[in-house]
This record gives structure tokens, C-alpha cells and sequence, in this order.
């Protein structure tokens, strides 16, 4: 082989394996940039059902995942969506009620988020709200 063969092939494999671990190291930090937000979206006005799901959704989430709390991978947030500068939330998840909405975040930009209308359905069963929302924030994981 010759000089420039060699040389060729060298900074081939150096650009090659540079890319792939620039590739990797980017997978690495936007996993660790990831952040589960759930949100309880309530108004001013506070049926007994109303507060009932924000007690439940807190229990689910701040006994379930503590580990992920700490470390801030999963954040709550209770919102009253008609305080000035939070009715933005209406539109952008198409709030039509009370709701809890999963959303993940890689830094600081949203990447899905999901509605979970089941809390209508087992708010008064505790274990299986619990079970619910557990479940919906595990997939998010």
C-alpha cells in the first residue's frame, strides 16, 4: 500500500469513529436531559371529585416514583388553569376539564404528551387510579 492509501484510510476511520461517538455521546445526553412532567390541571372552582383526583394523582406519583422525584427525571405540577398566564395550557393540550396530562421533555423542548381521561373513570376506586397513573408514567420512562 502506499503513503496516501494509508493516510486515506486513517482519517477515514478517525472521521468514522469520531462521528459515532459524537453520535453516542448525544443519545447519552439527551437521555439524561429527559424529564416526565405530570401535570393536574384544575380551576377555581372544586368539586369534592376534583380535589379527590389531585390528592390521588399526588399519592400516585410523589410514593411511586421518589427515586425519580429526587432526582428530578419526574416533576408535579397542580395548575389552575384561570390564574393569570396559565390559560396558554387550554390550547395546548386541548384541556377540556380537570385533567392529568404525561408529558416528556428532553431539555427544554416537549417531545410527546398524553391526556389520561381514565381518571374520570376510577376516581373512586384508589388502588386503580393509582395503578392508572403509575402505569401511564411508566411508559413515559
Amino acid at each position: 500500500m502506499n503513503f496516501e492509501k494509508i493516510t486515506f484510510i486513517f482519517v477515514f476511520s478517525v472521521i468514522f469513529l469520531a462521528g459515532n461517538l459524537s453520535s453516542a455521546i448525544s443519545a447519552q445526553a439527551a437521555a439524561g436531559d429527559k424529564k416526565i412532567i405530570v401535570y393536574y390541571f384544575h380551576g377555581d372552582f372544586r368539586c369534592q371529585t376534583c380535589l379527590r383526583i389531585e390528592e390521588l394523582t399526588k399519592k400516585a406519583v410523589n410514593d411511586g416514583f421518589k427515586n425519580e422525584m429526587v432526582s428530578s427525571k419526574i416533576e408535579l405540577k397542580i395548575i389552575n388553569i384561570d390564574k393569570p398566564g396559565n390559560n396558554h395550557f387550554v390550547n395546548d393540550y386541548n384541556l377540556k376539564t380537570k385533567s392529568v396530562i404525561i408529558s416528556e421533555f428532553t431539555g427544554s423542548k416537549q417531545v410527546r404528551w398524553k391526556n389520561l381521561p381514565g381518571i374520570w373513570n376510577y376516581h373512586d376506586n384508589e388502588s386503580s387510579f393509582i395503578r392508572y397513573i403509575r402505569d401511564e408514567v411508566k411508559g413515559y420512562l
